[in-house]
């Protein structure tokens, strides 16, 4: 491969248009809206629900309605590195599909990523904004529900200056900031 593999984060509160977004960009090698573009890329979503739905044996709105098992997250988390490190080996580009809501979290996966996989790559965060209004509408509208208490905590985390995307310290290549009520995404 001659060229920079892609690897892409979703950034962002629980039904706020994630997932939407990764299968956009892994189906138009585009942004909504936005001149940058991926004509070469060959992307997978890895999703952190999707290895969820894997290992709970039970469906996801029960699993975050009752909390989080540790001994599953973990595997969740590892799985999630390892299927990312994986694809990458095999030649593709990666979406990960998750919150990535805490910075160390997308610190410590950059680094893993890197020393696992030393080739040639290009990072980007795909940051989305929206209201909590319409957050928790949205969520409403769902088939899997995300208890509102997690949303609130979940938003306010978002906007904490000790979690936030620091700029200088994560340095991505590249930020796409997304705003699904300005630019939305018709099927």
């Amino acid at each position: 491969m001659n060229r920079n593999q892609f690897v892409g984060f979703t950034y962002g509160v629980a039904s706020s248009g994630k997932s939407t977004l990764a299968r956009y960009v892994l189906r138009y090698k585009t942004f909504p809206n936005c001149p940058i573009a991926f004509p070469d890329a060959n992307f997978v979503i890895v999703s952190s629900d999707g290895i969820r739905e894997e290992l709970y044996d039970r469906p996801l709105e029960e699993v975050f309605r009752r909390g989080l098992d540790d001994a599953i997250e973990k595997r969740v988390w590892r799985l999630f590195e390892d299927r990312i490190i994986g694809y990458l080996a095999e030649g593709y580009d990666v979406l990960a599909d998750s919150t990535f809501l805490k910075k160390m979290w997308r610190l410590n996966l950059i680094s893993t990523i890197k020393y696992r996989h030393p080739k040639r790559l290009t990072f980007f965060l795909m940051m989305i904004d929206v209201p909590l209004p319409v957050i928790e509408k949205w969520n409403k509208q769902r088939a899997r529900h995300v208890p509102s208490v997690v949303l609130i905590d979940m938003y306010k985390q978002r906007y904490d200056p000790i979690l936030t995307v620091d700029l200088d310290l994560e340095k991505w290549d590249f930020i796409y900031y997304y705003q699904p009520l300005v630019n939305p995404i018709l099927p």
